[in-house]
């Protein structure tokens, strides 16, 4: 399973939110999450504003504390400040279809070992 880079209050947060999806999680094999932020800047659009209006910390660590009781394996960007322990490090700006390509590459290894 994995969690891309969207919006965690407006794409992910909704979907936790449906009975049983977070127990499901919990139960998987392997949880991948990518954070939609570098710092404390979301890659695009409002994520900042809506996390910050829902109480929640603009950055990957707060990403992370909405997934971290059923995350496995997180990523966050290379050029995040701060490091969040046990978060796997993968340059996750996809400016263009090659990087996106690398970061997809680097998702299936995790999952399948090649």
């Amino acid at each position: 399973m994995v969690i891309g880079p969207s919006n965690p209050v407006t794409s992910i947060s909704p979907i936790l939110e449906c009975a049983g999806v977070r127990e499901a999680l919990r139960r998987h094999r392997r949880v991948i999450a990518v954070s939609p932020f570098i710092g404390d800047a979301p890659v695009s659009g409002p994520a900042a504003a809506l996390m910050r209006a829902s109480g929640r910390e603009p950055s990957s660590a707060g990403t992370f504390g909405l997934y971290e009781d059923f995350v496995d394996v997180f990523i966050q960007d290379t050029r995040d400040p701060v490091e969040i322990e046990g978060a796997l490090r993968l340059d996750t700006l996809m400016v263009y279809r090659g990087k996106s390509l690398d970061l997809a590459k680097s998702i299936v290894t995790l999952i399948y070992g090649y």
